[in-house]
This record gives C-alpha cells, sequence and structure tokens, in this order.
C-alpha cells in the first residue's frame, strides 16, 4: 500500500510542477497553465521514462492502483503532447541533466 501512495503522490508532485494554475478542467488543457521552464527540465532530466518505468512497477493487485495510475498518467500525458513538444523545440536548450545534479 506504501508503494502505491507514494507511486501516486509522485505524479500529483509532477503535475503540481509541470502545471501549477491548472485547478480546474478547463485551464488544465491550457496550454496557459503550463511552466514551460519546468516541462523543459522534465524532459531534459527524461521524466516520461521514469513515469512508464513507475506505472510498470505499480502493483496490479492493489485496490488503490487505478489512483496511482492516473496520477502518473497526467503528467506523462503533458510532456507528450505534439504541442508540448513543439514548443520545448523552439526554447533554448536547457542545461544538461549533469549540469543539474550535483
Amino acid at each position: 500500500a506504501g508503494a502505491v501512495s507514494a507511486y501516486k503522490a509522485w505524479g500529483e508532485l509532477l503535475l503540481g510542477l509541470i502545471a501549477p494554475r491548472a485547478n480546474n478542467q478547463s485551464q488544465a488543457t491550457s496550454a496557459e497553465a503550463l511552466s514551460w521552464e519546468v516541462a523543459r527540465l522534465m524532459q531534459a532530466l527524461d521524466a516520461p521514462t521514469a513515469l512508464l518505468k513507475a506505472l510498470t512497477h505499480l502493483p496490479l493487485q492493489n485496490p488503490d492502483v487505478d489512483k496511482a495510475a492516473a496520477a502518473l498518467l497526467r503528467p506523462l500525458d503533458y510532456l507528450t503532447r505534439p504541442s508540448v513538444a513543439e514548443h520545448l523545440a523552439k526554447m533554448p536548450p536547457a542545461l544538461p541533466p549533469s549540469a543539474l545534479m550535483p
């Protein structure tokens, strides 16, 4: 149960960082709700791959797995949208991940 709630919390944290102003459904689909700098850093750190790996580690027999999976899919949805990829491609490159980690 602890792992499932940890994955859920991690997904919610990433979503809160990517879309801090998305507090309702209409804003959640708006590009203005995104924090582009955070999205760019998450792409540079390969967050989409980490989210996919987290999905594979969810214990499917847990009754709360649907909530954790949904929490992981929301930030993955933002990070993999074609419109987000196009916008990020127009931005100057982010620092390399090695420069971000001690």
